[in-house]
């Protein structure tokens, strides 16, 4: 008489649940992104307080991972392309002090991406760990924390505030100036995870969760709306076009010859949207700074241009290892020609940055400086594009909101900003840990 064989059970093996340290660390990070934009006090003034707790609480967090690291066995992990530039960053900045005229000027930059990179390993770690959650729930901190500061920034425009800012005659708090003081960085940081939380409302198996965030999508374009930042709206539209093409793509890719049809007319009609939008949305922000299209008459644009001119001058006087970083609003009135010399003559008014970053870093670090930018967010956009096949939506997401603050940043400063620029280096944080956990997912099999 035959006997049935029963299976055997295969255990798979499940990964270490952390320890209490690696657990404090990740509170201390998710406490850290929630509380370090809404800091505004007056122990140091209303911005700088903020790069006081980044420079302090990233290395601390950082330090403390790494002393935690050291305690188990040492397992050597070849770095990704962007984690690789960071570093050069701080390298290529070390280089440009060589010969700076200022090196306290120089340190204030230092310590403040000393800090950032702190944000930017300790969340890449937490990336590479294989429990998606880990990063789910720091995306989600940081949505919410942009919903809030939407949130804020239209009681702002209903003439609600509770903060005690300095008046501003050319960006007026009814603008929405939120928890920055300048609804132009406000702006800034919506387009960067406006994407990101859509996509996330798309791809949420929970109801609740997904009402949740297209409420919040809704909230960030209706401050987007009032904000009269032009650059950030043309960004933000310009890019959500790239990345539906982008989904297209990627959907006709994988698909049957039987769904292309329906694909391609759900492509137009997203496209469409974006297009209608984006118009409505740019002719507002024109409007409610009275400006014509180019900007042409008005004394703010023709300043960056001639700041624009004024760094190209620095940079090509000094191109190897530029003025130094952090010294272009000290250096810069040696480089200036006639008419700038006049204009601040007659205005007593001066640009502290060119409002280009990829310029500020061609004056200040030179070609290395420009180069190693370029490859920084080359890489964050290709590293981000490679995780599409993994994680779809969400990595579309994040593409998108990645490429809307790198067009952002040939007209502003935002990375030098304490909100935008912790945002930035923590999404890259999350590409660079997901991206690392990928490959190494793809040699193991």
């Amino acid at each position: 008489m035959g006997m049935s064989k029963k299976k055997k059970k295969v255990n798979t093996p499940k990964p270490p649940k952390p320890s209490r340290v690696v657990n404090g660390i990740y509170g201390l990070l998710l406490f850290a992104l929630a509380a370090i934009p809404v800091c505004i006090t007056e122990m140091l003034d209303k911005g700088e307080d903020k790069w006081f707790l980044i420079r302090t609480v990233g290395p601390l967090l950082a330090v403390l991972l790494a002393l935690y690291c050291l305690t188990k066995p040492l397992k050597l992990r070849r770095l990704d392309p962007l984690a690789v530039c960071s570093i050069g960053w701080i390298g290529v900045m070390l280089l440009s002090m060589i010969d700076a005229h200022n090196l306290g000027v120089s340190l204030v930059v230092l310590t403040r991406q000393i800090g950032l990179l702190g944000f930017f390993f300790v969340v890449r770690y937490f990336a590479l760990q294989r429990s998606d959650i880990l990063t789910m729930n720091i995306l989600y901190v940081l949505v919410f924390m942009v919903f809030l500061t939407a949130v804020y920034g239209v009681f702002q425009h209903f003439g609600y505030d509770y903060i005690d800012w300095e008046i501003n005659y050319e960006v007026p708090i009814d603008r929405g100036v939120s928890f920055m003081g300048h609804a132009t960085f406000a702006a800034s940081l919506l387009i960067m995870f406006l994407p990101i939380a859509f996509c996330l409302a798309l791809s949420t198996p929970s109801k609740m969760i997904r009402v949740g965030l297209f409420v919040a999508c809704l909230t960030m374009l209706y401050h987007l709306s009032f904000s009269g930042a032009r650059v950030a709206t043309v960004a933000l539209f310009l890019s959500a076009g790239i990345g539906i093409c982008v989904w297209i793509f990627t959907k006709l890719r994988d698909s049957e010859a039987e769904n292309i049809g329906s694909i391609r007319r759900t492509a137009v009609v997203a496209l469409v949207i974006c297009a209608v939008m984006g118009s409505g949305f740019a002719y507002h922000a024109w409007q409610l700074k009275g400006s014509d299209l180019f900007g042409l008459t008005e004394g703010g644009m023709a300043q960056r241009i001639y700041a624009w001119d004024t760094a190209n001058r620095m940079f090509q006087a000094n191109p190897f290892n530029g003025v130094g970083v952090g010294h272009y609003e000290i250096i810069s009135p040696e480089y200036w020609n006639v008419v700038e010399s006049s204009r601040f003559v007659q205005f007593q008014r001066m640009l502290y940055q060119p409002h280009n970053d990829y310029l500020e870093a061609a004056a200040e670090m030179g070609i290395l400086g420009v180069m190693c930018l370029l490859a920084l967010v080359t890489f964050a956009l290709t590293q981000s594009f490679a995780l599409i096949t993994k994680y779809n939506l969400l990595a579309i997401g994040m593409f998108t909101g990645i490429l809307a603050s790198c067009v952002d940043s040939f007209f502003i400063f935002a990375w030098q900003t304490a909100e935008p620029g912790l945002y930035f280096w923590t999404l890259l944080g999350i590409v660079s840990g997901l991206y690392a956990r990928a490959q190494e997912e793809a040699v193991d099999g």
